[in-house]
C-alpha cells in the first residue's frame, strides 16, 4: 500500500504522558521543538481546542507535513524549519516572548531511519548521509576525510560509547586504501568484520552509526543550547518535558535538571553524598522523580520506543 506523505509513518512515543506533564491548558502556547510528524503537536492541539502549538524541526521533509497541520488546525499551529539552539532567536522574530510548554522527542524519526537515501539506517542500503538538514557535511565526507585511526576512534567512543571503537576506526582506515566508502551497507559491513553478528541484542553497527550521526549533525551541542534557552521562555509555571532515546542525551537533560534544580547528584553510589548547589537560584522543580519509561503495551505496539526515557520539569 502507497503511503500518502500525510499519513503517520513515525509513531510517537509516551504521548500521554508528555501531555500529562505539559498540563494543557486553555488559551496557552506550547513549543513542540522536534516537529517530526506531528504526533505530539497534534496530541497537544486535540486537548484543548483553543491552545496553540509552535512546532520547529530541522529536517526540511517535514515541511509538507506542516502545511498540512497549518491547513487543518489554522491560526492554532505553524512551523518553522530552525534549530531548538536558535529557539530563542526563532521565537524574537515570531514577537513571541514566553510560552506556557516546551517538549523536545530527540533523535531520529522512524521516517527518517526507513528512507534509504537518508542513510541513517545500517540495514537499508543506500548513501551515507546522515544529515538531519540535507546540507553540509556527510558521513561519507566525513569518514573518507579520516586519516588517523586514534581521532575516528575517540569519537566513535564519545558518541557512540562503543567499547570497540579503535579496532573499527583501525577497519575503516585500512578499507579506505582501496576503495571510498559511499554506502551504509558497506560501513556496516565494516563494522559487522569487527564485531561479528548477534543473534540477540542490538545490532553490531547501532553505536558507530549513532556516533558518527551525532558528530556530524552537532547533536549534543544542540541539546544542551535548547535546555538552555528553555530557561528563558518558560513563564513561571511552564512545564519542560524531553524524551531520549540513549545514555548521552539523558545524562545531558539529567544534569541540566539537577543544576537547575539546585541539586546534584553523585555519578558513583560509593562516594561521598554531594552538597546542593546553594549557590544557584533554582530555576526549575523537577516532576520525574524517576525516568518515565513506555509501559509494555506501547513497546509491543511500537518497537522503537523500547529506548524512550522522559524527564519533566516546572518552571520556577
Amino acid at each position: 500500500m502507497t503511503k500518502n506523505k500525510n499519513s503517520l509513518l513515525h509513531t510517537s512515543v509516551l504521548v500521554n504522558e508528555t501531555i500529562n506533564f505539559l498540563s494543557i491548558n486553555k488559551n496557552h502556547l506550547y513549543i513542540d521543538g522536534t516537529f517530526g510528524d506531528g504526533g505530539h503537536s497534534k496530541a497537544i492541539l486535540e486537548k484543548n481546542k483553543t491552545c496553540k502549538v509552535f512546532a520547529i524541526d530541522r529536517d526540511p521533509d517535514v515541511l509538507e507535513r506542516g502545511k498540512f497541520f497549518e491547513k487543518k488546525y489554522k491560526k492554532r499551529f505553524k512551523l518553522i524549519l530552525g534549530r531548538i539552539s536558535n529557539l530563542e532567536k526563532i521565537l524574537n522574530k515570531q514577537k513571541i516572548r514566553k510560552v506556557n510548554g516546551v517538549f523536545f522527542d530527540l533523535g531520529v524519526s522512524t521516517r527518517q531511519i526507513q528512507d534509504p537515501k537518508r542513510g541513517f539506517s545500517f540495514q537499508k542500503k543506500g548513501p551515507l548521509d546522515m544529515r538531519m538538514e540535507k546540507k553540509g557535511t556527510t558521513a561519507e565526507d566525513f569518514l573518507n576525510a579520516q586519516e588517523k585511526v586514534e581521532e575516528l576512534a575517540n569519537i566513535i567512543f564519545a558518541f557512540g560509547e562503543e567499547r570497540k571503537s579503535r579496532k573499527i576506526a583501525k577497519a575503516i582506515i585500512e578499507y579506505k586504501k582501496n576503495k571510498k566508502i559511499q554506502t551504509t551497507i558497506e560501513l556496516a559491513n565494516i563494522i559487522q568484520s569487527v564485531k561479528g553478528l548477534k543473534k540477540r541484542g542490538i545490532h553490531p553497527s547501532t553505536k558507530t552509526f549513532q556516533a558518527i550521526r551525532i558528530y556530524i549533525n552537532n547533536e549534543l551541542e544542540e541539546i544542551k543550547k535548547g535546555l538552555i534557552a528553555t530557561k528563558n521562555i518558560l513563564t513561571k509555571g511552564g512545564r519542560l518535558v524531553v524524551i531520549s532515546f540513549h545514555s548521552l542525551e539523558d545524562r545531558l537533560i539529567k544534569n541540566f535538571l539537577y543544576k537547575q534544580s539546585g541539586k546534584l547528584y553523585n555519578k558513583s553510589r560509593y562516594l561521598p553524598p554531594v552538597t546542593p548547589n546553594i549557590k544557584l537560584s533554582p530555576s526549575f522543580k523537577i516532576l520525574t522523580k524517576k525516568v518515565v519509561r513506555p509501559k509494555i503495551n506501547e513497546i509491543k505496539s511500537n518497537f522503537y520506543s523500547r529506548s524512550a526515557k522522559l524527564r519533566a520539569a516546572e518552571r520556577l
